[in-house]
């Protein structure tokens, strides 16, 4: 089937691994043509049943990493979780520290105006009201105004002395807050660099498992007419399952087959689904459960081995096409190229794998799989 042109960016992804890979094919070429003569054949078993062991090791290796991954990824989504609640902490001590600025300057110009009026009115304001009194009653009534004048102008010194110690101690913890805030800033970009370099670690490994399948899958079926049925299962079974191409090609076929553009955005959010769901499902890495003639069971739940990278493709985009399951806003983000985490929370809505993560599901591998993609396509 024709394809449209790969973008500069989907070439990055597809070229994930591509020098490892190189030397598989290498071996590959250096491989005997056929394993016709004992010794050739003898050769021949003994390179599959290194690769069998090779396999097995690499599947080990990238699942420690995986574990190793979503440990760190779930300890940066709690991360930001907390900084978010620490943030709005911030933002409301900002919005109660204003508050007092404001009260703490109306009550020092009402103060500043009753200093001002009593040095208006002069140091015997006191002794005018009485002399200038037309009565002892008017004398007795303005001493007692003045004496409730008095007072509240005490009253207003004292709270505005309570103000300025409120200021303080408010000032005092935003700055505290501040803080950690930048010291949480920092722990987080830590870690986020060190999920990064995890995910190049196993991203690294994948590609260099997958180019030893395809050597292993080669020789196989150079050896299938030569090894009895039982010893031609054991090895294809001992051969493992998974794929024999990179997450990053297999993100571009599938955008290929659902008809959306294979942007950055899209490669981003496919490798970051792929590397959130970690199945070695056979030509299955989004683990779907859809039915395909000659599929086998991968797992309990019913996740499918399929046949072949086209079975695969197929079987995904018919998952993603079926009604009423939420993948309706997915696609119309995938066809739009909309931002990866738009469309990493649309696959979080919806009924693939929902709650999973603690809520995370995709969108906290999102940030490396960019970095990532950045360095490998500045390099």
């Amino acid at each position: 089937m024709d394809r449209p042109e790969r973008t500069t960016g989907s070439r990055v992804l597809r070229a994930l691994g591509a020098g490892l890979c190189c030397a598989v094919v290498g071996a590959l070429l250096a491989a005997p043509g056929n394993a016709d003569t004992p010794a050739e054949l003898a050769t021949a078993r003994s390179q599959l049943k290194a690769l069998q062991s090779r396999i097995s090791q690499g599947e080990a290796v990238v699942a420690a990493l995986q574990a190793q991954l979503e440990s760190t990824a779930t300890g940066l989504a709690s991360g930001r979780k907390r900084l978010g609640d620490l943030d709005v902490l911030v933002t409301d001590t900002r919005a109660d520290l204003a508050a007092t600025r404001a009260e703490d300057a109306e009550l020092r110009s009402r103060l500043d105006l009753r200093a001002r009026e009593e040095f208006m009115n002069g140091p015997l304001n006191g002794l005018n009201v009485v002399f200038g009194a037309a009565s002892l009653s008017d004398v007795a009534d303005s001493l007692e105004v003045l004496d409730r004048q008095s007072r509240a102008d005490s009253s207003l010194a004292r709270e505005v002395g309570r103000l300025t110690e409120a200021l303080r101690q408010k000032s005092a913890r935003l700055a505290s807050l501040l803080s950690r805030r930048l010291g949480m800033v920092r722990r987080l970009a830590d870690a986020q660099a060190g999920l990064t370099a995890q995910f190049a670690a196993q991203q690294a490994d994948l590609a260099n498992l997958a180019g030893e399948r395809a050597q292993a899958s080669a020789l196989l079926k150079r050896l299938k007419s030569r090894l009895a049925a039982e010893e031609l299962a054991a090895a294809t079974l001992a051969a493992g399952s998974g794929m024999t191409i990179t997450y990053g090609e297999w993100a571009g076929d599938l955008l290929d087959r659902l008809g959306v553009p294979p942007c950055q955005n899209n490669l981003v959010l496919v490798v970051a689904w792929e590397t959130a769901e970690y199945t070695q499902a056979s030509w299955n890495p989004l683990a779907t459960t859809y039915p395909m003639p000659g599929a086998t069971s991968f797992n309990p739940v019913g996740v499918r081995n399929y046949r072949s990278l086209d079975q695969g493709l197929t079987a995904t985009a018919a998952t993603l096409s079926r009604p009423g399951f939420g993948y309706e806003a997915v696609l119309l983000d995938l066809a739009s190229c909309a931002d990866p985490m738009t469309t990493g929370e649309d696959v979080n809505a919806s009924q693939w794998c929902r709650g999973c993560a603690g809520g995370t599901y995709v969108t906290a591998i999102i940030p490396s799989v960019e970095a990532f993609y950045n360095s490998f396509a500045g390099k």
